[in-house]
């Protein structure tokens, strides 16, 4: 399930990064980036270089992390997050879901599929 899992999710990342190039024309650049003037941002993208952009509308996706939140002992104990959890192999004996939103729910039915 993990690798079918992995070759799914590299599959979609290429659908959607070819519509996006190819279908709709745009370029996705990635890197750390910041506004360094009106309507103007700088990307240091990973080769080093920092492209400065200027445009009327900018839009960035920032992505996103898993929070982990401050629960004592909840390092100790160790823990899995929404990325980490489906690179399992089985699943937990135990499992407590921390945290709302569909993606905490989805990761909350794992026990009733066993």
């Amino acid at each position: 399930m993990v690798e079918r899992k992995r070759s799914v999710v590299q599959s979609l990342r290429a659908i959607n990064l070819h519509n996006l190039e190819t279908a709709l024309g745009h370029e996705l650049i990635i890197g750390l980036g910041r506004f360094v003037a009106p309507k103007t941002i700088g990307v240091a993208t990973a080769e080093g270089a920092i492209r400065h952009l200027t445009a009327e509308r900018i839009f960035i996706n920032t992505g996103t992390r898993p929070l982990i939140p401050s629960v004592p002992g909840l390092k100790e104990a160790g823990f899995l997050t929404s990325e980490s959890i489906m690179e399992l192999e089985q699943l937990p004996e135990h499992l407590i879901v921390l945290g709302s939103g569909y993606i905490g729910l989805e990761f909350a039915q794992m026990q009733d599929a066993a």
